[in-house]
């Protein structure tokens, strides 16, 4: 793993601080150091020792800051002394109450201090926290958020205060000769003050559970919003294809209106026609036989001869009649005064030939009417049959047209 510059361990920290700002700054710092700058690995020792703490349900109470403390010195001795179990540190730093420097000396008076290696990394703890930690109180410092100035606060005191103390316990080393109170007035101060800055990771992974819910919240809409637009086109079709089957259902109402008012216009035609051609041929044997009655009648002449007027004399009647009429304004010619007998012969003789006018005219009209009536009726029973044929032909395509 490539080295970090100090410029990246002061970012580690402020993250971690941001993420978990339960712990101090010095605890911060002793623990990436202990995971060698490994940003997962102390976050996950941070969120591990969070979850223990947070199990307290009072964060002010006594026992919560014992166990701030007892768990600082434990990854504090760790750090420096990866090779002692966790467990053996835990007992000793109960048996001399979390003190640091105490526990540190009964573990190598008990030799579980590893020479090679615990040697060497006391001797990486030994340098000045303060260069990283410094830069990043005054990055805090300036922060909007009221409670990173406090963290700010708190820790720029205690660290002053720590690194009094660790020149102080370097005096007295140089003068007691003594070769682990600067170990211990580390310990003191990465125990105290590397608490505050872990909220950054926290703030982070929950930034990135956001994003991942929020993406995953998108995804699911976009889903769901195909599937709505999908849907629409469906109802879109049955509601076309609905339309569709209303409006050839009301063609095919209307046309069926319209055949059966065809049907019932042809229907009142042929009662119409039968009931004119029944009439006419009534009509015509009333007429037939009120001719032969006429024809039977016989009418008498000025010299009392008898005429019947029949098909083959109608000429001789009526030619007749003219004479008689002649003979009738001769004689109103010869006399000027004509008697009452004259008159009356003579409107006897006018109203018979209005009448026999009329009967001849009747008769011709009935005549040449017989044949047109007769063909009428022969149009109309065609026409019925061609109706019949037309409707069985529709009937039929309807439901061709039905399947």
């Amino acid at each position: 793993m490539p080295r970090l510059k100090k410029e990246d361990k002061r970012e580690m920290i402020l993250s971690l601080s941001t993420i978990v700002p339960d712990f101090h700054l010095e605890h911060i710092y002793n623990i990436c150091k202990s995971k060698k700058w490994n940003f997962d690995d102390s976050l996950n020792v941070l969120l591990e020792e969070k979850s223990v703490l947070d199990q307290s349900n009072n964060q002010k109470d006594f026992a919560y800051q014992q166990r701030l403390k007892h768990l600082g010195a434990v990854q504090t001795i760790s750090s420096w002394a990866p090779s002692i179990p966790r467990e053996q540190i835990k007992d000793v730093l109960s048996k001399c109450a979390d003190d640091t420097m105490h526990a540190m000396n009964v573990l190598m008076s008990e030799g579980w201090l590893d020479e090679g290696n615990d040697e060497k990394n006391i001797e990486e703890h030994d340098e000045d926290p303060s260069l990283y930690l410094a830069p990043v109180l005054d990055r805090v410092s300036k922060s909007d958020q009221p409670q990173h100035r406090d963290i700010c606060f708190v820790s720029q005191g205690r660290m002053i205060n720590e690194l009094s103390k660790r020149l102080c316990g370097q005096t007295k080393s140089a003068s007691n000769h003594s070769s682990t109170s600067a170990p211990a007035a580390n310990s003191d101060m990465t125990q105290n003050t590397l608490h505050l800055l872990v909220d950054l990771k926290n703030i982070k992974k929950k930034t990135s559970t956001l994003l991942n819910n929020s993406s995953t919240h998108y995804n699911s809409l976009d889903a769901l919003r195909e599937k709505g637009n999908a849907i629409e086109e469906k109802f879109k079709v049955l509601r076309a294809k609905i339309d569709k089957k209303k409006n050839e259902k009301s063609e095919r109402d209307t046309m069926l209106e319209k055949y059966r008012q065809r049907v019932r216009g042809w229907n009142a035609r042929i009662d119409e026609q039968k009931d004119d051609a029944t009439n006419a041929l009534f009509e015509e044997t009333d007429n037939n036989h009120e001719l032969s009655q006429f024809n039977d009648e016989s009418d008498e002449d000025d010299d009392g001869n008898f005429i019947l007027v029949d098909e083959e004399n109608e000429d001789l009647f009526l030619d007749d009649i003219l004479v008689r009429d002649s003979n009738v304004a001769s004689r109103h010619h010869e006399s000027a005064a004509p008697d009452a007998d004259t008159i009356l012969a003579r409107h006897l003789q006018h109203e018979e030939f209005k009448m026999v006018g009329r009967a001849l005219e009747k008769r011709e009209h009935v005549r040449n009417e017989i044949p047109s009536r007769r063909s009428a009726l022969r149009a109309l029973k065609h026409e019925k049959k061609l109706a019949k044929h037309r409707k069985r032909e529709e009937r039929e395509r309807m439901k061709n047209k039905e399947v």
